[in-house]
């Protein structure tokens, strides 16, 4: 057998070891650490103060290559956007969210909050009912690119 003939047989091999090597990685880590963050984003959207009968509730938990994030919606259409802001911000207080950055003009209102490794953003355009929601765990594998 000749010298590259059992090199390119070497690699093919590792080449596949590490193919399953990262596809069993993936798997573990969707399996056990990230399932518990998707399951303590929604336990914080659900939380989210109430602002009346009005209000409607949506999410969608959105995925890199193996974390998560959750894009929600809030829409409540009889309150004010000062209103909102002021329950949102009051919840935040109350439940130990450190408030990180809020610019409002008279067109939008932005907030971001942070609770150890969980940030807490929300989007509001004055004009609307809708209040968008971002909640991502800036955990190691967040922060790796995973």
């Amino acid at each position: 057998m000749k010298k590259e003939s059992l090199i390119s047989i070497v690699f093919c091999i590792a080449f596949i070891v590490l193919v399953v090597i990262i596809y069993m990685g993936k798997t573990y880590l969707r399996g056990t650490v990230v399932q518990g963050n998707v399951t303590e984003m929604v336990t914080i959207f659900e939380s989210l103060p109430s602002l009346g009968d009005d209000e409607e509730r949506s999410y969608v938990i959105n995925e890199r290559f193996v974390s998560k994030f959750l894009r929600g919606k809030l829409i409540y259409k009889k309150t004010s956007a000062s209103e909102g802001t002021i329950r949102i911000r009051k919840y935040a207080k109350i439940n130990g969210w450190t408030e990180l950055k809020r610019n409002s003009n008279q067109n939008e209102c932005r907030m971001e909050f942070k609770k150890g490794d969980w940030d807490l953003f929300v989007y509001h355009i004055k004009e609307t009912n809708v209040w968008n929601i971002g909640i991502i765990k800036y955990d190691w594998i967040w922060n790796l690119g995973f």
